[in-house]
């Protein structure tokens, strides 16, 4: 954690790029098909102004370094997505500004080609209707307990953010880090239900593995788990309205049998190695 808490402002600065070189490269494709682009949601609806925003960890600052994963959501006129030979037009000048030939809604992009950035990226980009309706959204949940703590307690943000960069980094390391229900799952909480379950613990993967296992320990399966353990998400899902969804989740129902036996795990070596080095009893 001390090493991840020393790397945040790199962290910061090189997803800080990143997104903007991607931005850069999207305008010849937004300046083609609208008049103006947002990024950020006022409620506005005026016609021909595209919104964009990072939904992504690393528009919260806590992704793992060198993440080359971003998530973003368009929200654009509802005539402009229901007229399909234009919508389709669009999406598929978007694939193009990153060397892709392909033409599928939503955008997923696996090795991005982006001007002034040496890796390939990974750009997953959602377009939804625009609506007059702001949405207290899971990331604005999110965004608002950091923005909180750095507000109340700035001695002790750095190191929350450093908690849950290493929670992320430890589960991807096991195999338990993405949910099931995206690209490559893994039967893990997912990125923002890591953050969210550690910052359901007070800021520290001690306390949320702790209280993790503990619930582990004394039930017999997977089943048995999800009864009895939760992570609530008190925000609502961009894209619940737009796959008809319900916006509210338990995050581990993002999970499966296998990512919570990893989880378990590697949660457990962790806690005992913590034990040891403070001259704790491990758990079992």
């Amino acid at each position: 954690i001390i090493q991840e808490l020393e790397g945040l402002g790199n962290n910061v600065s090189d997803a800080n790029t990143k997104r903007e070189a991607i931005f850069k490269q999207l305008m010849p494709v937004f300046k083609k098909y609208f008049k103006g682009v947002k990024y950020e949601l006022d409620g506005s609806v005026t016609n021909g102004i595209i919104e964009i925003f990072d939904t992504g960890s690393t528009g919260r600052g806590t992704n793992i370094a060198n993440d080359s994963d971003f998530d973003f959501v368009l929200r654009v006129d509802r005539e402009f997505k229901l007229n399909t030979p234009l919508f389709n037009s669009f999406i598929s000048d978007i694939y193009r500004a990153f060397g892709s030939s392909s033409s599928s809604s939503p955008v997923r992009l696996t090795d991005a080609k982006v001007e002034g950035i040496d890796e390939l990226l990974k750009i997953d980009i959602n377009p939804i209707v625009k609506t007059n309706k702001i949405a207290y959204a899971t990331v604005d949940c999110v965004k608002d307990k950091l923005k909180t703590i750095k507000r109340l307690h700035p001695e002790k943000y750095s190191l929350v953010v450093a908690n849950i960069v290493y929670a992320k980094k430890l589960l991807k390391a096991a195999g338990a880090y993405k949910s099931r229900k995206v690209r490559n799952p893994q039967g893990g909480l997912g990125g923002v239900g890591v953050e969210t379950w550690i910052l359901q613990h007070g800021g520290s993967l001690y306390d949320a593995a702790v209280s993790f296992l503990e619930v582990a320990d004394r039930v017999n399966s997977f089943a048995e788990f999800k009864e009895a353990y939760s992570v609530f998400d008190f925000g609502k899902d961009h894209m619940s309205e737009e796959w008809n969804n319900f916006p509210y989740d338990d995050f581990v129902d993002n999970m499966d049998s296998n990512g919570y036996t990893r989880m378990r795990i590697a949660l457990r070596e962790y806690v005992n190695s913590l034990n040891q080095d403070f001259g704790s009893v491990g758990l079992k």
